[in-house]
């Protein structure tokens, strides 16, 4: 008995990263974060009170504009890859 090589579920399905809707959400979503979180480093650095919680603002500020910076690195590449194939 012969096993077909051509099974529907050998097939690549792409990964959950490189969906358009997630793009979309990552840039409606992250400048949103980045805006709330360089307010949040305002706060902390006009009120002395909040000076040791500095950190938690700009981890997220930087978590954000890494992931931000990623994605839109990641389209490029994309629109690169598929503009080669054409």
């Amino acid at each position: 008995m012969q096993v077909s090589k051509n099974f529907w579920f050998r097939r690549e399905d792409l990964p959950w990263y490189r969906r358009a809707g997630l793009y979309m959400f990552v840039f409606l979503f992250l400048p949103a974060t980045i805006f709330f979180g360089i307010v949040g480093i305002k706060v902390a650095a006009e009120n002395p009170e909040y000076g040791d919680y500095l950190w938690l603002p700009s981890l997220l500020v930087s978590c954000s504009l890494m992931l931000f910076i990623t994605a839109i690195l990641r389209l490029i590449i994309r629109r690169k890859r598929s503009g080669s194939q054409r």
